[in-house]
């Protein structure tokens, strides 16, 4: 399923580039999105996702490579003259708990709790913009963003015969509220393809709930959240993308944990 998901994401990838062949306008106005310009109308979107989590800064980072397929919403709500306002909002959440209720289910013969990382969010990413030139072939709009998100970290210690003891989630974790600087850009190939980016940095203002079982150290510093968001759009209403998630621990405890997202998009 998985593979068959990342292929498809490819090819529609490669077939989106070839529709390129029959638009020269390189216009972001004259960019059509099924019967009306995409611009200047929000859009609500549905995106089934490859998702893989990692967290190189672990002792035993392999066993925290996973790979899942999810699924998340979104809403655009993009306008384009200089100095007009565009909104994006994205929420994981729900995919991301029927994906773990899948696994859950599928591996409920085994007690032992797995070491893994969560990264994900609770209500979802939000950012604001205000379009900072006249578009032409280009848009570049700076903003802010709201963004949550949910870590967690779960690790064993081993004995020196390498059996796995003392498992815990360790610093930094729980549900975390952050704010901070977002940078869109917007490039068209032609007026049937634009390619839309978004960069964001959230620097983290609270820690709203912790995890239960936790170690809790109310003195360790909160992590930073940073992200990249890069759709292909269509005119035919099928976009694939990628999103880049990852954590900056600024403690002793290393947190490395990262998220990156294959999707496949379907924007109404």
């Amino acid at each position: 399923m998985k593979t068959r998901l990342a292929k498809t994401v490819v090819t529609t990838l490669s077939l989106l580039c070839l529709m390129s062949i029959t638009g020269f306008s390189q216009q972001l106005k004259d960019f059509g999105y099924g019967k009306y310009d995409f611009y200047e109308y929000d859009r609500w979107g549905f995106g089934l996702m490859l998702s893989s989590m990692a967290n190189p800064g672990m002792p035993y980072a392999e066993n925290h490579r996973k790979s899942a397929i999810s699924f998340k919403i979104d809403w655009k709500d993009y306008y384009i003259d200089k100095g007009d306002r565009r909104f994006y909002w994205q929420n994981k959440s729900i995919g991301d708990l029927f994906s773990l209720l899948s696994a859950a289910i599928k591996d409920g013969s085994n007690i032992e709790r797995k070491e893994e990382t969560v990264l994900s969010h609770l209500i979802g990413f939000a950012s604001w913009g205000w379009n900072l030139n006249n578009p032409g072939r280009t848009s570049i709009a700076a903003g802010f963003n709201i963004n949550d998100f949910i870590l967690g970290s779960y690790s064993y210690e081993r004995t020196a015969q390498g059996i796995p003891v003392n498992g815990k989630t360790r610093e930094p974790h729980g549900l975390y509220y952050g704010v901070g600087p977002s940078i869109f850009f917007d490039y068209a190939i032609t007026d049937h393809l634009v390619i839309q980016s978004l960069g964001t940095f959230s620097y983290n203002v609270f820690r709203l709930v912790a995890v239960s079982d936790a170690e809790k150290d109310k003195s360790y510093p909160r992590p930073h959240l940073a992200q990249i968001s890069v759709e292909l759009l269509s005119s035919a209403k099928i976009n694939a993308g990628l999103d880049y998630t990852w954590i900056m621990d600024r403690g002793e405890n290393n947190n490395k944990a990262r998220r990156f997202d294959l999707i496949l998009t379907y924007r109404f």
